[in-house]
């Protein structure tokens, strides 16, 4: 049981971590709000809606941060470290 709350843990510093490299790209002049009025202007095949685009970022920002924690439970002994992880997510 204790090992279970230590990778829940683990895990939970693991998206902090990414939310704060995450996060200087979410302000008011970021590069997500920049990318957004850049595909506003462009032709879809579909409709485009800021909220589509907006949850196709945060599925593959998702999947960033699953890959980080599979990456950690395969390499218990040296899981990525911070410094790493910055480098993985840029």
């Amino acid at each position: 049981m204790l090992n279970f709350r230590l990778h829940c843990l683990f895990g939970l510093q693991v998206q902090r971590d990414c939310a704060v490299v995450f996060g200087p790209h979410f302000t008011s002049d970021g590069l997500v709000n920049r990318c957004l009025e850049f595909a506003v202007s462009l032709d879809h095949i579909m409709d485009f809606t800021r909220l589509r685009a907006l949850n196709s970022l945060f599925s593959m920002l998702n999947q960033c941060v699953r890959n980080i924690l599979t990456y950690n439970s395969g390499h218990p002994d040296f899981p990525m470290a911070v410094s790493e992880l910055f480098f993985y997510i840029n």
